[in-house]
């Protein structure tokens, strides 16, 4: 994908991210000075910072904020912006056997917060062997993103799934909250009509992501495939000014061709805005690289390389210890 076919969506501004404070922290810091909502709303206008009552009670309710009224009201306390961020869960994720989270994890963890205070995407790629884990680790890192706010969509590309047949369109549908596996009809269209109009979404993009429903075409002419991602691209922005992405591609190896060619012209533009791309992708020394990668070099993104354990050796029995003790 060139530069031209980006050129739009380089140019649209910036969506305001949102981030969820520390509710007890933030009315603590409030009441150890003795002041209302209404006061501090008033000496935030004196320092410059349009603190209203209203963001001040939004935040201490432990709603999403802008990420401009996060900074001012570190500013008018005096504390470090990361000291007003939730702690992160300590513990395993619900439907986790481990008791800890793992380095992986933890460095999603920390990628998720840099999303937030940046507002800037990254693609993250778990890769390895078969049965190391891949597809575990997917499911507690969306679970970890879930707790942090973000909307997670998710595809897996199991050869046995009704989606991995058209997963361009599947992937579209769970991007407006619509099943999947649907069928297509006139209830489906009219879902994606609303959903695209609740979204701002022009006719022209409505009428490609429309196309994507016929699906019968394993090669879609060029044109017709950049009109499908820049409509997706659009879909997406949307999304992420509503709230913070995280969107996972399971098995990204057996993508096919359209997907592969979607995903290079998706990627890039879309990372202009809060969107995490998660994906997971095996890798052995018989089967050749996954379909992306060559236009995405340029892309922020984290690798994850998971390995087997290595096998434990077995132990010396134990008279050949009890032998050279006696000797």
């Amino acid at each position: 994908m060139n530069m031209h076919d980006i050129s739009d969506f380089v140019r649209m501004p910036q969506p305001d991210t949102r981030l969820v404070l520390d509710a007890q922290r933030l009315t603590a810091l409030r009441q150890e000075r003795g002041l209302s909502r209404e006061t501090v709303s008033e000496q935030s206008l004196e320092q410059r910072k349009c603190l209203s009552v209203a963001s001040i009670a939004r935040a201490e309710s432990g709603k999403p904020v802008l990420y401009l009224t996060a900074r001012f009201l570190a500013e008018f306390y005096a504390v470090p912006l990361q000291s007003l961020l939730p702690a992160a869960p300590d513990a395993g994720m619900p439907g986790c056997a481990d008791s800890e989270p793992s380095t992986e994890r933890l460095q999603f963890g920390a990628s998720l917060e840099g999303v937030l205070l940046g507002g800037r995407g990254r693609m993250i790629e778990v890769a390895g062997p078969e049965a190391t884990g891949k597809t575990r680790l997917l499911a507690q890192c969306l679970d970890d993103a879930r707790e942090r706010g973000f909307n997670v969509v998710s595809v897996r590309l199991d050869r046995h799934a009704e989606e991995a047949a058209h997963p361009v369109r599947a992937f579209m549908l769970r991007l407006l909250g619509l099943d999947g596996g649907a069928q297509g009809g006139p209830a489906l269209e009219n879902a994606i009509l609303a959903g695209c109009h609740d979204l701002d979404i022009a006719e022209a993009h409505t009428r490609s992501l429309l196309s994507l429903l016929e699906g019968g075409e394993s090669w879609p002419r060029p044109a017709v495939q950049r009109a499908q991602a820049n409509a997706l691209c659009v879909l997406i922005q949307r999304l992420s000014q509503r709230e913070p992405l995280v969107l996972a591609l399971d098995d990204l190896h057996r993508a096919e061709w359209a997907l592969a060619m979607t995903l290079e012209m998706v990627v890039p533009a879309t990372l202009l805005f809060p969107v995490v791309w998660l994906v997971t992708a095996e890798l052995t020394p018989n089967m050749p690289p996954y379909g992306i990668g060559t236009r995405l070099d340029g892309v922020p993104r984290t690798v994850f390389h998971l390995t087997r354990p290595a096998p434990r050796r077995r132990e010396e029995p134990a008279r050949a210890t009890v032998h050279a003790f006696a000797r």
